[in-house]
């Protein structure tokens, strides 16, 4: 939970205090107002242009938290909340997290991993034939 703390994304919950107390670990955290988005697709569906809205906010989020380091290991329909009066996604639930070392969260692929084979030549076409076959020649203009 102190992990999660460390992240101010529009689209995560944000955790204000964790603790523990008797035993039991306590958060202080924003409150989500809506529906989980599991709920949400069993009562009501969900339609294409809505879940590519949510899908491209929880990247977003997503991409922070990685970009901090935190890799939230545990993303699903139930710990999305969705909030009442704007409909934004917002990640919560962050009891199981990984924190990456600086050097693998900045860690970049090689080029290579993602150019392409230079193309090959085209194959030779068949050479074109001198005679039509009969279908192909009319004897009278086709007008």
């Amino acid at each position: 939970a102190k992990t999660a703390a460390r992240l101010d994304h529009p689209h995560i919950v944000r955790v204000y205090d964790a603790g523990h107390d008797q035993g039991e670990e306590d958060l202080g955290m924003e409150g989500g107002d809506g529906p989980n988005l599991g709920t949400l697709i069993k009562e009501e569906g969900l339609g294409v242009r809505k879940a590519a809205q949510i899908t491209r906010a929880i990247a977003l989020a997503r991409d922070y938290a990685h970009q901090k380091g935190i890799v939230h290991r545990d993303v699903k329909p139930e710990n999305l909340i969705l909030e009442r009066s704007s409909g934004e996604p917002k990640i919560t639930d962050f009891g199981i997290v990984k924190e990456l070392a600086q050097e693998e969260a900045q860690a970049k692929l090689p080029p290579s991993l993602f150019s392409l084979p230079p193309p090959s030549p085209p194959s030779p076409l068949p050479p074109f034939p001198q005679k039509f076959p009969s279908i192909i020649r009319s004897p009278s203009p086709p007008y």
